[in-house]
């Protein structure tokens, strides 16, 4: 259109090799299944999980275990 504006058109379609689909309109399944409102709480509750053992400073392990219980506790509100 000019030197500071493009337009680009799709030509092409992905499809899945074995369902003969495409993802388009229809998203994807999460890992974790929660509603939009609960995503972002049941992912950081996750991450923090997924951080247990990773280190055993003590003062890493009380953070992660203090950040758990204020994650669960928001969670059930």
């Amino acid at each position: 259109m000019n030197d500071h504006f493009e337009v680009t058109i799709p030509f092409a379609r992905s499809v899945n090799p074995i369902t003969r689909t495409n993802w388009e309109g229809t998203g994807v399944v999460p890992d974790l299944p929660a509603s939009a409102d609960e995503a972002l709480g049941v992912a950081h509750l996750a991450a923090l999980r997924g951080l247990v053992g990773k280190d055993d400073d003590p003062t890493t392990v009380y953070e992660l275990s203090a950040a758990i219980e204020a994650a669960e506790a928001a969670a059930k509100r």
